[in-house]
């Protein structure tokens, strides 16, 4: 049971200060659901503790919606193999914003300009620095530390999905203990993927088919090897 909470709050937005109702899960009906408005999971509320009802009726209207499809057997999708495709993410410096002061090259560190038109002068506040003499530059600094690099994907049969989101999946499912994810329902490249994880079922919305060049790796449906074994 603690378990399944855990990756319940995967897919929960504890930053959105808007959409209060995704920072936590919440029960519709027999079922427990949460979401951080790009994956929504669903499992029977029979296998967690009670949650909070959701108060608002077009949210649980928009999410009942969201569950509604027709369950088919599209492909099987291994833990390990996921595991593998998540590790060819290239690894880039880690950097963080580092603030320092330096003289003001516009006044030379005086505050001052001189303003001149026809035969008059006059001092006045250096626009640049505002008068202090001194101007505050923002710089990147290495920690010394290597993160994954953002904006890369990995193409699940017809749909493109950003690796955060696989991220979820493989974070999900170790959670779970289920060693292999089944793909039930997917219907158009833009459209909701549905993933069954052990008695999870989650939906993950992909993105556009574009920057094929950051595609990390394709997973393909036995329908689509042959589709394209045609071609």
């Amino acid at each position: 049971m603690e378990n399944i909470e855990k990756a319940l709050n995967v897919v929960t937005n504890k930053e959105d200060q808007f959409r209060i109702w995704m920072q936590e899960p919440f029960n519709i009906g027999e079922n427990v659901y949460s979401t951080d408005g790009y994956s929504i999971m669903k499992v029977p509320n029979n296998s967690v503790r009670v949650f909070n009802e959701c108060t608002k009726p077009e949210n649980a209207k928009v999410t009942l919606e969201y569950f509604d499809f027709k369950e088919s057997k599209i492909m099987d999708i291994k833990l390990s193999d996921l595991k593998d495709a998540i590790s060819k993410i290239p690894l880039i410096d880690e950097c963080i914003n580092a603030d320092a002061e330096g003289k003001c090259t516009e006044c030379e560190g005086e505050g001052e300009v001189e303003w001149e038109y026809e035969s008059y002068t006059k001092d006045m506040d250096c626009p640049v620095c505002d008068g202090d003499g001194v101007i505050t530059e923002t710089k990147k600094e290495k920690t010394g530390r290597k993160i994954k690099a953002e904006g890369f994907f990995i193409d699940i049969n017809i749909s493109r999905l950003r690796t955060a989101m696989i991220e979820q999946l493989i974070t999900i499912a170790d959670l779970l203990k289920v060693e292999t994810i089944k793909v039930v329902s997917q219907t158009k490249p833009n459209t909701g993927v549905v993933f069954k994880v052990g008695i999870a079922e989650i939906i993950m919305k992909p993105v556009l088919k574009t920057d094929k060049q950051n595609v990390l790796h394709h997973f393909e449906s036995m329908s689509e090897k042959k589709a394209l074994a045609k071609n």
